[in-house]
């Protein structure tokens, strides 16, 4: 893991193409200043089914499927996160363990914010915190709507 550089180029540039950060002027995106970069690669766990989690992340490269555990064979795959994707708030905001496995389905790249650096974002930056509950009410309705 290495700091990201928010003042590079291609990291701004691949931010801008993040649906949940698209929308934000410069001053919000460089309160995401001091998130660290993080490699992975295909098949490896991101996050497992009831694990507590303190991270929140931003999928940069890749994609990563989201899957339940099975005790009868294979992990039942119920969708894959491409580039731009934004995951790890809902466990962190409500403090409840994460709902499924998260693994790699290719080498990602992905932007991490520990718990620390996630409420200082939500705290003092109003244009991200505005658009990471937009993003988690649109995936708590899209749930919603497969389970009933």
């Amino acid at each position: 893991m290495t700091d990201a550089k928010l003042r590079d180029p291609e990291t701004l540039a691949a931010l801008r193409t993040v649906p949940v950060l698209a929308t934000l002027d410069e001053t919000s995106i460089q309160c995401l200043d001091g998130a660290r970069d993080y490699w992975t690669d295909a098949g490896s766990l991101v996050v497992g089914f009831g694990e507590r989690t303190d991270r929140f992340w931003i999928l940069l490269e890749g994609s990563i499927q989201v899957a339940y555990p099975s005790e009868h064979g294979p992990d039942q795959i119920v969708y894959v996160m491409e580039s731009g994707a934004s995951f790890g708030e809902v466990p962190l905001l409500a403090s409840v363990p994460a709902p499924a496995n998260l693994r790699a389905a290719t080498p990602c790249h992905l932007l991490e914010l520990d718990e620390e650096h996630f409420w200082t974002l939500m705290n003092g930056c109003p244009g991200v915190r505005k658009a990471i509950l937009g993003n988690m009410a649109l995936r708590l309705a899209k749930v919603q709507q497969t389970t009933f």
